[in-house]
């Protein structure tokens, strides 16, 4: 039941009281972006936002995500060009005491100079690190060329130059202007406390000032500066993408304007990506999206090419939109680009965050949750028709930005714009062809196969989890990257039904698939609504079955894989991470760059995924976890049916690394282009997963790194309180038999080795001096209590099914390995950093600019 109140000088209230799990989402929705920025205050509307966490009310720099998350949740904020929006997920009856925290952050911020110029620097580290992104430089310049003098055209980060020249009572004045309980949203979903909510709104969200004055929509019917354009971004791919202006969120084109997206591109078996990868093998990937605001907003297609395609991959991409005013959709077409846009809002509505987004973003918008209901039913409406209708009305090829990215040797943008005309002249194309909660019940299949089933009669999604033993370990010495090429092709063609065709079947039926490889372990995530089950499962018997690897798809992949592996100079963390665990588990397949190498990804051929596929996919070896709205007896029949043809074979073995006593150390690896971030990595031996120490070990990173996303102390200490890294945080990676804890941060150049010592303190002060039993306890309860977010959705919940039946006792309950942090004291926490946070133990992989 959703209820909406207009309070009297105070915010819009949104109460959604309902669902099965003991959560509650809380979001503070501001109607106030970089939009309402004049050009000399560019950036400060998210700088400002990061503001709130510096200190607020009574609460000190970086208390208010220690205290979420010591309640057990989640909280973040982020900034648009039309809304600042701070948000928590937090287990039920926390959500009045997480609403009077956001009200402090958003209306009591402590906006000092000290903390204000420390955190400049680390606004400025954000927007380094975008320029390092060539989707975001593209995107950047081409609303600029899009929108011209409009707001839209500014970048939401700001600039280095405004956001170095900002002053500290220009953001003061941007707070006290715009930041008025009059001027917000409060919406709360799931297990809502109503009478706390109500309470603390009356108490602390009263407004003695007018709401601001908003500014005045300013709309455009066309691009400002139409034409190409072409960056030197200094980046190893190739980045294009076109864009076209279109109405305001609230029109009634929005609809079939996004099924047109997602015909396009929404999906493998879209036009984009039929034609121009599977077709024709022009690109690495494509994507087609809508940017909604209030003024307005673009119709954005973009891909990148493969190496030495460009022309050709622009010239056909244009062909493609050029096409789409007579386009002839099938039947079929239609259904999946429905089922697709259907479902995202399905799974939106599986977790107390997703409805609370949702309700919070119609109301900022549209000021009627209504219109969400008017929304789907146009979507349900939409047919051939109105797409060509749209296509013709908007996607105006001459009346295009078109921008590409590139390194200084591939910049063509005379070539790039002929192609683009030459394609635009080519009007006939042939478009989107017809398809050529209970306990857990444990049962084995006859082949070994061990099937857990958890019922929930009212979930609307069923979550399918397929795990094994393998992954790396299973590749060979001469073969990394094979199991992730295996992820990669296991649901591109499998029975009857090809690459395109199977993907049909997932799609019209509004389900989702995705294959994974992991260091220890492979397997399969499927999403289906509820009365696709059967469905689902044999899609699910043709992969395990009877996959085709298909040659031509192989060769695909292989491309990918090369063309990711040129990339990996673009991604300084990426290359970091591949040598700390290089260097603490040489000559072991964890050691091993996950992506392969140039010669084992050219050894990669059908009949050795073939035999891959063999050894992992065998019954002794594989658990299946279902969650939903299941009958255990009917899912043992299907089960059995699908999946009974499946050898039974064994358990696969299982290969530790030996548990080295000291390492070498290990030399910076340079990335030569200028203005890249520093990324630093610091990793030591640890205990696997199936070890008693492994819950200390994941309190122990959980006190580094933060329980839930943040407040960790290397967070609080370099990030918050010293301005030294963007981002920084460590993680326990638990594998079967061994593992390892990380520290890892990204920074800027210069601050490097200043930023490094600042880990290694707090490494330091760990080992000689513990740590207190208060924030032990204070963290071992937020990971557990925090763990109840991830239940939410049924393929989460499968998942757990399926990999505690795994790594634990066969009727092992994962709640109850969920809750083994709880046992840990701050005595094993010391104990474990003695033992293992050792320097001549440790590894460091360094990749910075040089």
């Amino acid at each position: 039941m959703v209820r909406v109140e207009q309070l009297t000088d105070g915010p819009t209230l949104v109460l959604d009281v309902g669902g099965t799990a003991p959560v509650v989402a809380v979001y503070l929705w501001l109607r106030v972006g970089s939009a309402d920025e004049m050009p000399h205050q560019s950036g400060v509307a998210h700088f400002l936002e990061h503001m709130l966490f510096k200190g607020a009310g009574n609460h000190g720099v970086g208390e208010a995500v220690t205290k979420v998350e010591g309640l057990g949740g989640e909280i973040n904020a982020w900034t648009s060009f039309e809304s600042t929006v701070l948000h928590a997920t937090v287990p039920a009856g926390r959500d009045a005491l997480v609403l009077e925290l956001l009200g402090e952050m958003a209306f009591q911020p402590h906006i000092d100079s000290v903390e204000f110029e420390r955190e400049r620097k680390v606004v400025l580290e954000e927007i380094r690190e975008a320029l390092d992104s060539p989707g975001q430089v593209l995107a950047d310049c081409q609303r600029a060329k899009a929108w011209g003098d409009h707001p839209y055209s500014q970048p939401i980060l700001g600039t280095v130059e405004s956001v170095s020249s900002l002053g500290l009572n220009a953001m003061k004045s941007f707070h006290q202007q715009y930041y008025r309980p009059s001027n917000a949203i409060v919406v709360v979903t799931g297990a809502v406390d109503e009478a706390g909510i109500r309470e603390v709104v009356e108490r602390s969200f009263t407004d003695i000032v007018p709401t601001p004055v908003r500014r005045q929509n300013a709309v455009m019917n066309q691009p400002a500066y139409p034409g190409s354009f072409a960056l030197d971004g200094g980046f190893e791919d190739i980045t294009v993408e076109c864009a076209f202006r279109i109405p305001d969120l609230t029109h009634d084109d929005i609809a079939p304007l996004d099924m047109l997206a997602s015909i396009l591109a929404g999906s493998r078996n879209a036009v984009l990506s039929r034609i121009l990868r599977h077709e024709r093998d022009l690109v690495v990937s494509s994507w087609a999206v809508l940017e909604n605001e209030r003024d307005g907003g673009l119709f954005v297609v973009g891909l990148v090419p493969r190496k030495g395609k460009v022309i050709e991959a622009v010239e056909a991409m244009a062909a493609v939109l050029a096409g789409l005013g007579s386009i002839q959709v099938s039947p079929a077409a239609i259904r999946r680009a429905r089922a697709g846009i259907l479902s995202d809002r399905l799974r939106d509505a599986e977790t107390v965050d997703g409805r609370a987004g949702r309700l919070a973003w119609y109301q900022a918008h549209f000021g009627d949750l209504a219109a969400s209901e008017r929304y789907e039913a146009a979507i349900r409406r939409c047919g051939p028709a109105d797409l060509r209708r749209v296509a013709t009305r908007y996607l105006d090829l001459e009346q295009v930005v078109l921008g590409s990215v590139a390194p200084e040797s591939d910049l063509d943008q005379p070539g790039l714009q002929a192609a683009w005309e030459r394609g635009a002249g080519q009007s006939s194309i042939g478009i989107v062809p017809q398809r050529t909660s209970t306990a857990p019940a444990r049962v084995f299949l006859d082949n070994g196969l061990m099937l857990r089933c958890e019922p929930d009669s009212k979930a609307e999604l069923v979550g399918i989890s397929v795990m094994g033993l393998g992954g790396s370990l299973a590749e060979g010495a001469r073969m990394p990257g094979l199991s992730q090429a295996w992820s990669a092709l296991l649901s591109r063609g499998a029975g009857d039904l090809g690459t395109l065709d199977l993907a049909s079947e997932v799609e019209e039926r509004a389900g989702a698939i995705q294959p994974w490889s992991g260091r220890n372990t492979q397997g399969i995530q499927l999403s289906f609504p509820v009365g696709e089950l059967e469905a689902a499962l044999e899609i699910l018997g043709m992969m395990l079955v009877d996959p085709w690897f298909d040659p031509m798809e192989i060769e695909r992949v292989r491309k990918d894989m090369h063309q990711a592996q040129d990339s990996i100079g673009d991604d300084p963390d990426a290359l970091s991470w591949d040598l700390a665990w290089n260097g603490l588990f040489p000559g072991h397949p964890w050691g091993r760059p996950s992506m392969g190498t140039s010669a084992s990804v050219e050894r990669i051929t059908r009949g050795r995924l073939r035999s891959f596929h063999r050894r992992v996919i065998q019954g002794a070896n594989l658990v299946i976890g279902v969650s939903g709205a299941v009958d255990p007896e009917r899912l043992k029949v299907l089960a059995q049916r699908r999946f009974g043809r499946i050898i039974e074979g064994r358990r696969h073995p299982l290969s530790p690394p030996v548990v080295r006593q000291r390492f070498r150390s290990m030399p910076r690896r340079k990335v030569t282009r200028a203005g890249a971030p520093a990324s630093l990595v610091i990793g030591f031996p640890g205990p696997g997963c199936d070890h008693p120490d492994a819950p200390a070990a994941t309190v122990l990173a959980a006190i580094l790194g933060g329980a839930t996303g943040g407040a960790g102390r290397l967070f609080d200490e370099l990030r918050e309180r010293r301005g030294l890294a963007y981002s920084v945080g460590a993680s326990a990676e638990l594998g079967l038999g061994g593992g390892g804890v990380f520290c890892a941060m990204s920074t800027d150049p210069e601050r490097l080795d200043q930023a490094r010592a600042g880990i290694w303190s707090e490494i330091d002060r760990i080992v000689c001096d513990g740590v207190p039993e208060s924030e032990v306890n204070r963290v071992k309860n937020s990971l557990v209590d925090g763990a109840v977010l991830s239940l939410q959705r049924t393929s989460s919940r499968a998942d757990h099914l399926a990999a505690s039946g795994l790594y634990g006792p066969p009727d092992g309950d994962y709640r109850a390995i969920l809750e083994r942090p709880r046992l840990v004291q701050a005595q094993d926490v010391k104990n474990l950093a003695e033992r293992i946070l050792i320097r001549h133990r440790s590894v460091e992989s360094i990749v910075a600019p040089g």
